[in-house]
Order: structure tokens, then C-alpha cells, then sequence
């Protein structure tokens, strides 16, 4: 419940930063960017962010699983599936990459001009 809430959470705040950002990409469009190519930037964006989430939560929830592994299992390796894990990232991404490029291909509908002088 904790996580479907975070995600709730995280997935509003993306979306909303990203629909701030119409009157930058309007600006770049009229700078001689294609819309194609404000959409492919912010979907590196979306990834780089994504990985990097990725990458910390694993850290993070590895310093709490490691030490619980080795008391009750006498193992490093924590016990579960490996495919929840890949599930989890999965969705992560998923998840990441939508609430960054549906706000963005949605702010990058209009004309440039009307985009660069709309006021937030």
C-alpha cells in the first residue's frame, strides 16, 4: 500500500513539472527544434531519471535486506524471486517514462508561439 501511494505520489509531481515546462519547450521549437525532438529529450530525461531511481532504491533496499538476509538465512542473497524484482524496475520505468512523455507530448500539441508567451 506504502508503494502505490509513493508511485501516486512520484508519478503527480513528474507529470506536473513536466506540464510546467510548455513554455520552454515552445521556446525550443521556435528555436528550430522539431517536436519530435523535444518529445526524444525528454524521454532520455524520463529515462535518466528512471535508472537513477532504479540504481538508489536498490542501494537503499539492499541496506536493509542484506543485513535481515544474513541473520535469519545466513546469506547474503535475500529470499524471494528475482523476477519481483524485475517486475518492480519494470514497472518503475514504465511508469517513470509515462508520466514524463504523456505531459510533454500533450504540452508540445499547440503551436510554438502560443506555448513560448503562455504564462505559468
Amino acid at each position: 500500500m506504502i508503494a502505490g501511494y509513493a508511485s501516486i505520489t512520484v508519478i503527480n509531481t513528474l507529470a506536473s513539472s513536466t506540464s510546467a515546462r510548455r513554455r520552454e519547450f515552445g521556446l525550443q521549437r521556435l528555436a528550430g527544434s522539431t517536436r519530435g525532438q523535444v518529445i526524444r529529450m525528454v524521454g532520455i530525461e524520463g529515462a535518466i531519471v528512471a535508472v537513477s531511481g532504479v540504481v538508489l532504491g536498490t542501494a537503499a533496499s539492499l541496506a536493509i535486506l542484506i543485513p535481515v538476509s544474513l541473520k535469519r538465512l545466513d546469506s547474503v542473497i535475500p529470499a524471494g524471486s528475482p523476477l519481483t524484482y524485475a517486475a518492480i524496475a519494470g514497472l518503475t520505468v514504465l511508469l517513470t517514462l509515462a508520466a514524463t512523455l504523456l505531459p510533454a507530448w500533450r504540452a508540445t500539441r499547440g503551436r510554438p508561439a502560443e506555448s513560448a508567451l503562455a504564462i505559468e
